[in-house]
């Protein structure tokens, strides 16, 4: 009897400490939550550039019809050598120039990806392992790995935008760590606007994006 209660109890501790070691293991399995939906407008600063470039040329088409005054040759001259206006190179958006980033789900690929680096529009996370980040990384790239995480706070943290999507990327494929390090940033530092770049860093570099090199300016 005395046998069978020992083996009952160690089972019981057994259990115990299993169960122990999910709960601290758990929060890395949870799955990040989808951010919130938004659309980011692009090319402002080329319809500014359009509005001013209208206003200018106006102005600069009204001091010429001033000078020009009592010259209705060269008035006439003008009109015969360019009889009808020519339209502007990028007057017309074109597929590859979309007016806004849709960012409506957790995960982005490539294309979007590249849009908002190109832009300036999101802070861009290296989960991969130290070595992989100094042989190649997407440029401006801060490294911040699960790792990293469940160890205290990295010194990039602090550098990441709250206002800003965050996108994070490790090798892709069956890469977890991007999810990872999104779920703990949502928990622990309440980023919410992060997205992982599924395409992973390989995708990246094959495209010939900008890449980066050398060891984590910040790591210890």
């Amino acid at each position: 009897m005395k046998g069978y209660l020992l083996k009952l109890a160690v089972l019981i501790a057994i259990g115990a400490a299993s169960g122990f070691a999910h709960s601290l293991a758990a929060p890395f399995r949870l799955e990040p939550d989808a951010p919130p939906a938004q659309t980011i407008q692009l090319g402002d600063a080329g319809t500014d550039s359009g509005t001013d470039a209208s206003t200018t040329a106006g102005t600069e088409s009204g001091s010429d019809t001033g000078s020009a005054t009592g010259s209705g040759l060269e008035s006439e001259q003008a009109h015969e050598a360019d009889p009808e206006p020519t339209p502007q190179a990028g007057s017309e958006p074109s597929a590859d120039a979309p007016d806004a980033i849709v960012l409506d789900s957790l995960e982005i690929d490539l294309t979007t990806a590249r849009l908002l680096f190109e832009n300036g529009l999101a802070d861009f996370v290296d989960a991969r392992i130290a070595s992989e980040f100094e042989a190649g990384h997407i440029e401006g790239a801060y490294h911040i790995t699960p790792a990293m995480l469940a160890s205290g706070s990295p010194a990039a943290i602090d550098f990441l935008r709250t206002d800003t999507p965050i996108v994070i990327y490790c090798g892709g494929g069956d890469c977890d760590d991007s999810k990872l390090v999104a779920e703990r940033l949502q928990r622990l530092f309440f980023f919410e606007q992060t997205h992982i770049m599924t395409d992973g860093f390989p995708a990246w570099a094959e495209a010939d994006l900008p890449v980066g090199t050398g060891p984590d300016p910040f790591a210890e």
